[in-house]
């Protein structure tokens, strides 16, 4: 790798480019992992936020660098960097967190194993675990998952950013063919196992997908299979001065998200030369670049849903309660005085209710307000769809840009 030129030297005793500063703040979510004062289940948790945080820079930030990169654009930012050089220091520096983040999962991983909370492989499974686990494939997994062979008539299938799928060979009659199987999305990655007393036992749905490959491909024999993973660029470019219809027009963006170009893409390690640079070729995405890693260690949000598989509080955070504000009706409440709330350490439920009893109080005529994010299933979405069916004006002003979530609050925007 090229080292990179240094910016301009006043702008970079000036500033700090965003994108190196964003990598600088993601390696201190890293340290968290690493923090002994942390409990070990939230360390874990601390990877797998890493790992997103990463994903959505991929996504977003090195998509954005990468398009400059492509079109020839070649002048400075305002931090002083030619897209060229900083695409060159992001992964260098980025080498480096890849380098840690592996190193700190398999400490983790260890200290996990002492605690008896055990992510096993398929050929480490006792008997009554194979049992259960053929069980579950083919109950949960092989009703939802659909091979896709992939030959001259059938073109390489659309997935989406962040899909995890296995490239898989397969021979019949001394001919040789390759089908995509996608892993899963609407399944926790993670399948708890029958286990001793005191020992939590789980495994991978891809490591079930793979040790029963057979029984997707009837007929054929298997000859390879590899676990990949791509991210996309997920970059919404809208000139919102000159857009008539926003919403439209981000919607639009949208809905070209699962065919973009692909910024990233992983591979295992023991990949066959002639399956990644078919991958290469079929995602257009060049061979040089392409970051091998262990199949265990590929997508680690998996991490996010290990504390809800195991019965040890002794490992997290302690749990705490916020406190409650006590009042009859809200409208009385806010009449007697003004008063903050302070989240977390104090309730959201006012905030909620104050929509909820307006939109049910035949006094109240309009209601406006601003809303960037909220949960599925939001109370506050629910009172707001009432207050308007019930003829008050209701006037919301939505965040239609809010990253990632924008599909989410186009929906509600409509409704």
């Amino acid at each position: 790798m090229n080292a990179p030129k240094a910016p301009d030297e006043k702008t970079s005793k000036t500033f700090i480019h965003r994108d190196l500063s964003w990598l600088e703040f993601n390696k201190r979510v890293l340290e968290e992992a690493q923090d002994s004062s942390n409990p070990l289940l939230e360390r874990v948790k601390f990877l797998a936020i890493f790992v997103n945080n990463m994903d959505e820079f991929y996504m977003v930030r090195l998509a954005g660098l990468k398009r400059l990169v492509d079109s020839g654009y070649d002048k400075r930012d305002r931090f002083g960097y030619y897209p060229q050089d900083l695409l060159l220091e992001i992964s260098s520096k980025n080498e480096g967190l890849t380098k840690t983040l592996y190193e700190t999962y398999r400490a983790r991983m260890r200290e996990l194993a002492k605690e008896k909370i055990l992510i096993k492989r398929y050929e480490e499974l006792t008997p009554d675990q194979q049992k259960f686990a053929k069980k579950y494939f083919d109950t949960a997994l092989f009703p939802i998952i659909t091979p896709i062979a992939v030959d001259q008539s059938r073109p390489f299938p659309v997935l989406p950013s962040r899909a995890m799928a296995l490239a898989v060979g397969l021979t019949r009659y001394d001919k040789a063919y390759l089908a995509i199987v996608n892993i899963p999305r609407n399944v926790p990655r993670l399948v708890k196992l029958p286990s001793e007393a005191g020992e939590t036992a789980l495994i991978m749905t891809d490591e079930l997908v793979r040790n029963n490959l057979e029984k997707l491909f009837k007929g054929y024999k298997t000859a390879g299979a590899s676990l990949f993973r791509l991210i996309r660029d997920s970059e919404i470019e809208v000139d919102e001065e000159f857009e008539p219809d926003l919403l439209k027009a981000i919607d639009s963006e949208i809905k070209k998200r699962p065919r973009a170009k692909v910024v990233y893409l992983e591979v295992e390690k023991n990949c066959v030369p002639e399956i990644a640079e078919f991958l290469s070729q079929e995602l257009a995405f060049p061979a040089e670049a392409i970051t091998r890693i262990d199949n265990r260690e590929m997508d680690l949000t998996y991490l996010f849903g290990l504390a809800s598989q195991t019965a040890r509080p002794d490992l997290m955070y302690r749990s705490f309660t916020p406190e409650a504000i006590e009042y009859e009706n809200i409208f009385d409440k806010i009449k007697e005085n003004n008063f903050v709330i302070h989240v977390p350490f104090q309730s959201f439920a006012p905030t909620v209710d104050l929509v909820r009893t307006a939109a049910s109080d035949p006094a109240v005529l309009a209601i406006k307000m601003t809303l960037y994010r909220t949960n599925d299933g939001s109370a506050i979405i629910g009172a707001l769809k009432e207050a308007a069916k019930k003829g008050k004006q209701v006037t919301v002003l939505v965040e239609i840009k809010a990253r990632f979530d924008e599909e989410r609050n186009i929906g509600w925007a409509k409704e």
